[in-house]
């Protein structure tokens, strides 16, 4: 783990969500830095009704059978990626990345760290736990592909990084503050104070930015849209204000902070497509679900499943066979039926999806209530 900077760790879920992006971007000369650990391929998708279960839950494969599901045929491909913290263990972001490299474009969906996941017998269900709980990052691809119905090609993983260094060598990102922001926290020797309106944030002010949630109306899941609208300023910024001059000195940031499962080959096949993409064709969610506290006071996201398999079919997998829905977490791995408000959120049919186009959010925002402080 990096030395504590100024201002406390970052969240590293808005770090890894902002290298993930980076990834697509600048990958070309990543490779040139850090190897690879493996070869790519699929993580052994097995529908949990004729796979395997490893006796903690989880139906794991080695099927290469092509299924419902199959996003990678040809020119589509599906990473996932997880920010871990080195400390706690825990993944502070999971999201999937689907990759049309002939129509160049992405879509992103974030699964909330607090989403309910049974995937071991462990008493912790958090999906932030899963990589740990099944042994690696493969193993919790294989875990999601079996609940999901998709298939998985490649996986990001990564620690803590430099947030405001990254910022600053790109020479900062314009950003709409959306309110007005203030908050101290002396113990984390954390003070934040932003005015609301557009703003040229440096390294800093982007820090007290993405690190801000005090007040929004749900806490972490409004604090993932307030990342969206950097993320989409930072994109902008990355496609078409920065320098390939610039680029070694944002690597050497990184390199200590990325795991990769792609070929030599693979990377650069990516990058010379990602390197064309614009932010009209890049399209960001949150799994849809919704926030709850239990009795005991653990606060857990539990998807709804109706409008999951929806995001699931329209935007990991446009262009392949649909999921069905009695494949799409056959297991209920999302769910518990011992508790009746989990069960109501799961199975509730009135869900939305709320998408969010990167030049779009980068024009008019996103808005994110605030309670009366």
């Amino acid at each position: 783990m990096n030395p504590k900077r100024p201002g406390g760790h970052l969240p590293l879920s808005f770090v890894a969500l902002l290298i993930s992006l980076l990834f697509i971007v600048i990958y070309a000369v990543v490779f040139m830095y850090a190897r690879p650990e493996q070869s790519g391929g699929h993580f052994g998708f097995v529908p949990e009704s004729n796979g395997r279960d490893t006796g903690g839950g989880v139906v794991l494969g080695t099927s290469d059978a092509t299924e419902p599901g199959t996003a990678g045929q040809g020119s589509t491909y599906i990473y996932l990626a997880a920010g871990k913290d080195e400390v706690s263990g825990l993944a502070d972001v999971i999201m999937l990345v689907f990759f049309d490299t002939e129509k160049l474009k992405v879509n992103i969906v974030q699964i909330p760290r607090d989403t309910y996941f049974n995937c071991t017998e462990r008493s912790y269900k958090k999906i932030n736990g899963a990589i740990s709980a099944l042994g690696g990052i493969d193993r919790f691809a294989e875990a999601l592909e079996a609940a999901l119905g998709i298939e998985i090609d490649h996986t990001v993983e990564f620690t803590l990084s430099a947030l405001g260094q990254l910022v600053d060598l790109v020479g900062g990102v314009r950003v709409n503050i959306p309110h007005e922001m203030e908050y101290s926290d002396p113990s984390q020797n954390l003070y934040i104070r932003l005015d609301a309106g557009e703003h040229l944030l440096d390294g800093e002010r982007a820090r007290q930015f993405v690190r801000f949630r005090s007040g929004y109306v749900r806490g972490d899941i409004d604090r993932i849209d307030a990342q969206k609208i950097f993320m989409a300023a930072f994109l902008e910024k990355m496609t078409t204000g920065v320098s390939i001059l610039q680029v070694p000195s944002i690597i050497s940031l990184m390199l200590d902070d990325i795991k990769t499962d792609m070929t030599f080959s693979e990377c650069l096949s990516f990058a010379q497509k990602a390197l064309s993409m614009r932010t009209s064709d890049v399209v960001m969610l949150t799994m849809p679900g919704k926030e709850i506290k239990t009795e005991a006071g653990t606060w857990y996201y539990i998807l709804n499943r109706e409008a999951a398999l929806r995001a699931v079919n329209l935007y990991l997998n446009p262009a392949g066979a649909p999921v069905p829905s009695e494949r799409f977490d056959a297991g209920r791995r999302f769910t518990n039926k011992n508790y009746p408000s989990f069960e109501a959120i799961y199975s509730d049919t009135e869900y939305s999806i709320e998408e969010y186009r990167a030049d779009d959010v980068n024009e008019n925002g996103i808005s994110i209530p605030m309670t009366n402080r």
